[in-house]
């Protein structure tokens, strides 16, 4: 077993040839992937793209859609340890969008840097759609996706809460009713996740997410999900070390609101 000195000169390796963990977000719009992204980063500021020729520019949800280019940069400045890409465009079933995901996710994947790799994808499908497991979800988990980590992410879950309320009979009684939910809430989301993991190429793991709007909502979960399915230690260290950027940042805020009182 390696000792602690032996894990801090690796990691101190690590952060030289790759300091930033990139993760590719794919989901049809209004699935929430800002809102996690922000969550990741535990941060509410407005998100920085940056092009392949160094040009940045603040991405307001007035121009957020405006960003098609899935080879953008988009990073946090309260935690420029992660970057993200978006894969605008995914339910329009377009195929040159599906082109476009496959060959960025491929190039990535044959790049020689490590700074330079896809680390890992998000797949975001939310809950609060109608019909969440739709052709493009399934046309996605059929391809090989060059083995690079996948979680599917059920988002916006809440929404289901409130679907059973509206169908759970009323002339049960209040604990009956709520059996009902949780049953009806555990039989959807399992339905769902057997579906994407009989596919060829399945997630490999899946995770629920729900009232991520509310401010005191974590994404823990995500995250331990992340680094399971990583099979690189080095990254998975590198993930460990840019989360912890975020509890010092947690760590420094709550010490400030204290002498702020």
């Amino acid at each position: 077993m390696p000792s602690v000195n032996e894990d801090i000169t690796e990691l101190i390796k690590l952060k030289n040839q790759c300091e930033k963990f990139r993760i590719l977000v794919i989901g049809r719009a209004n699935a929430g992937k800002t809102t996690i992204c922000q969550k990741m980063c535990n941060t509410t500021q407005t998100a920085v793209a940056r092009d392949a020729r160094g040009k940045t520019f603040e991405v307001s949800p007035s121009n957020e859609r405006g960003i098609h280019d899935i080879n953008m940069e988009i990073t946090y400045p309260d935690n420029p340890g992660f970057i993200f890409h978006d894969s605008c465009g995914l339910e329009a079933g377009s195929d040159t969008e599906k082109a476009t995901i496959f060959e960025f996710i491929r190039s990535r994947s044959k790049a020689q840097s490590l700074s330079k790799q896809l680390h890992c994808i998000w797949f975001c499908i939310p809950m609060n759609d109608a019909r969440p497991w739709i052709e493009a979800e399934k046309s996605f988990f059929s391809q090989d996706r060059s083995k690079v980590p996948t979680i599917l992410i059920f988002t916006k879950c809440d929404a289901l809460e409130k679907k059973y309320l509206r169908l759970q009979p009323k002339n049960l009684s209040f604990l009956d009713q709520k059996k009902y939910r949780q049953k009806g809430i555990s039989d959807e989301l399992e339905e769902l996740k057997q579906q994407a993991m009989a596919s060829t190429h399945g997630p490999d793991a899946v995770v629920q997410l729900k009232n991520m709007h509310k401010k005191e909502t974590e994404c823990a979960n995500l995250t331990d999900a992340t680094i399971a399915s990583i099979n690189l230690d080095a990254l998975k260290m590198l993930l460990t070390s840019v989360q912890a950027n975020n509890l010092d940042a947690r760590v420094t805020s709550a010490v400030r609101g204290l002498f702020e009182r």
